[in-house]
């Protein structure tokens, strides 16, 4: 890790106690009372390119890390960082088209009526267009603990373009995965199983160079077996709770992170 900020701080001393067990008592849960899902969002793992903003305002920010929109954390590249998948989500995210200021108006389910009128009336499949003009953009989202020195942290990857490629990589090592039952039979290990490590690289096209990830098992041979958690693990159970969270619609997405995402080259059409 590299180039924390002073947000960071904080985020570090809350984080450094996450997995301790304290009894607060009759205290528990209070000041939450008034909070509802609009008071919460989750940090997106973006990844920073040559013209991300943050190169400039954040000590030691290169192209290639990745930046915790929400902390301002940094991580290098090159040795990547170690998540679990917690859970997903696969749907179109309609934008204002960047010349006219761009921005997310809406989302729609990948089976909307909207989504398929796009498709039949597109010329070419990964453009898709509303009727007033706006751009439909196919988009999986992972959610995430960061698996920290510090501790767990929740956050969201989201795949568009050609980050699309990298993320069914990823899904589909875990969905290959058997695993042998006490009964003698076999079975598939939840998502949340599994420590994957994300790495940068730079891609090339026609029209410039950027930055987007891939994936490997999280282990020193790169084997799915080294990477695997028990359910008595700590990192798996964060990765049980955060599950619970997402599938229960406590958190909202961060709008505004995942806007500075898409800003910051999600898709090959942004070089640096």
């Amino acid at each position: 890790m590299a180039g924390r900020s002073n947000n960071a701080v904080a985020t570090q001393a809350q984080n450094s106690t996450a997995l301790t067990s304290v009894d607060y008592g009759e205290y528990a849960n209070s000041g939450f009372e008034n909070t509802t899902q609009d008071d919460f969002a989750i940090p997106f793992l973006d990844i920073l390119q040559g013209q991300s903003p943050e190169v400039e305002s954040l000590d030691a920010a290169k192209p290639g890390m990745f930046h915790n929109t929400v902390t301002d954390d940094l991580f290098d590249g090159k040795e990547g960082i170690s998540v679990v998948v917690c859970a997903t989500a696969h749907e179109f995210v309609e934008w204002k088209p960047r010349n006219q200021g761009g921005g997310i108006v809406d989302r729609h389910a990948i089976d909307s009526e909207l989504v398929q009128t796009a498709r039949q009336q597109s010329e070419k499949f990964n453009e898709l267009t509303t009727p007033d003009g706006n751009d439909l953009v196919e988009t999986y989202y992972a959610y995430l603990i960061l698996n920290l020195p510090d501790g767990p942290l929740p956050a969201v990857l989201s795949c568009s373009s050609t980050r699309i490629k990298p993320y069914k990589a990823m899904m589909t090592k875990a969905n290959m995965i058997m695993v042998p039952t006490p009964s003698g039979g076999k079975v598939k290990p939840p998502l949340f199983a599994h420590k994957f490590r994300l790495t940068t690289l730079k891609k090339r096209n026609a029209d410039g160079e950027w930055f987007s990830f891939e994936v490997k098992f999280d282990s020193p041979d790169a084997s799915a077996v080294g990477a695997r958690l028990a359910p008595s693990d700590d990192l798996f159970q964060a990765a049980v709770g955060f599950n619970e969270v997402i599938r229960s619609g406590a958190f909202k997405t961060n709008e505004a992170g995942e806007a500075k995402s898409r800003a910051n080259g999600v898709d090959e059409n942004v070089p640096f």
